[in-house]
């Protein structure tokens, strides 16, 4: 997996949720938190690991991928339906 440099990473949780918590407009925080708690688990997906030391990588037993979900660790083409830079 490779970051996207051009998105800042917060250091903890707590800078995440206070950068949340900043948000004015209806529903914002509530959707950036739905969408963090995505991106984590995206991010749990694709490592093929999560906390418990559980695969969860959608691979079978030959090592192929059968989760359908592009792993590269490349940045999505498209963003909320407009092109990523």
């Amino acid at each position: 997996m490779k970051k996207v440099n051009f998105i800042h990473t917060p250091k903890d949780w707590n800078e995440l949720q206070n950068r949340i918590e900043s948000l004015t407009g209806p529903g914002e925080s509530t959707l950036a938190t739905l969408f963090a708690g995505m991106a984590w688990n995206m991010a749990v997906d694709t490592s093929g690991r999560d906390t418990s030391g559980r695969d969860t990588s959608g691979r079978d037993t030959s090592g192929r991928d059968t989760s359908g979900r592009d792993t590269s660790g490349r940045p999505p083409k498209k963003l909320n339906g407009y092109v990523a830079i």
